[in-house]
């Protein structure tokens, strides 16, 4: 029997009782953040006692193991081997999506968003269409509990949009604007899509996986928050697979250069599924750390 936890959160009352049947406990593909670090370090004693009940860690960079060993983590039960989300997915639908898209409008897809992001990215829509009228937008928030609010502040903009949910496969693309209000299906959008904005990064909320568009490869845009993949997001951008932008007209003046440079959007989106690609090895150390228990 083996307990794996895989970037997610530590319960201790389930490390506690595995800890006492000697069952071994794995972090996979761990990570842990400046912000949470130092939020945790108050309680260093008390997470001391936590990480003694792990068998093993397999964190995501040297920096997550440097500040895992800063709580109190054993020095020689740490080990990084890379995040699982560099693990490739296959898109399940993506014929479907691609039939239904019109090839004369442009798609920006705008994955796992967070309040108050929605405003910035349909300010930046209302700024490219100036230039590009027929580019259109899918917005992916990233709690399900918010699709209604977002549903609002649609109601409010000057855009007609649809929600995913109860519509057709070719109709999803006949507005301006579709409120995906589904969740597992942000891929294969991520797919159809001519450009991808990485969402909890125009806000403080710490981003979220760049690797999804870039193994599918995509133009990745983000925002500067992005402590939560700072390693992955700024080689992706030294790399030219990404580009940082900064509030809704610096995000809509590179939307604009992307749309009008067929040639540079291809570029972009090779680099990012050359990063993607590079790193892929990832899962297989994750899994060779875990079968060591088995």
């Amino acid at each position: 029997m083996l307990l794996v936890f895989i970037e997610t959160e530590i319960w201790p009352n389930l490390l506690r009782e595995s800890f006492r049947r000697g069952i071994p406990t794995l972090l996979l593909s761990g990570r842990l953040s400046a912000k949470a670090f130092a939020r945790y370090a108050r309680w260093r004693p008390f997470f001391r006692r936590v990480l003694g009940c792990f068998t093993f860690f397999g964190m995501q960079s040297t920096e997550d193991a440097t500040r895992l060993q800063g709580l109190g983590a054993d020095e020689k039960k740490i080990s990084v081997v890379g995040s699982l989300k560099f693990a490739a997915r296959p898109t399940e639908q993506l014929e479907t999506l691609s039939a239904a898209r019109n090839p004369d409008r442009y798609l920006l897809v705008a994955g796992s968003t967070h309040r108050g992001e929605e405003e910035i990215l349909l300010e930046a829509l209302a700024l490219s269409r100036a230039r590009f009228p027929s580019l259109s937008m899918v917005i992916a928030p990233r709690h399900p509990e918010r699709f209604d609010d977002v549903e609002k502040l649609l109601r409010s903009s000057p855009f007609d949009f649809q929600r995913r949910c109860g519509i057709e496969p070719d109709r999803y693309f006949e507005k301006d604007i579709l409120l995906l209000d589904t969740v597992g299906e942000l891929p294969d959008f991520f797919a159809a899509a001519d450009i991808a904005f990485v969402g909890g990064s125009l806000v403080d909320a710490g981003g979220h996986n760049v690797l999804e568009p870039a193994r599918l490869q995509k133009p990745v845009l983000f925002g500067p928050y992005m402590s939560n993949f700072a390693r992955i997001a700024g080689e992706m951008k030294q790399g030219g697979g990404a580009i940082e932008v900064h509030g809704a007209a610096d995000l809509a003046h590179r939307l604009i250069e992307l749309l009008n440079d067929a040639e540079a959007r291809l570029r972009m989106g090779k680099l990012a599924s050359q990063f993607a690609e590079a790193h892929q090895e990832a899962f297989t150390r994750n899994l060779v750390l875990a079968q060591r228990y088995l």
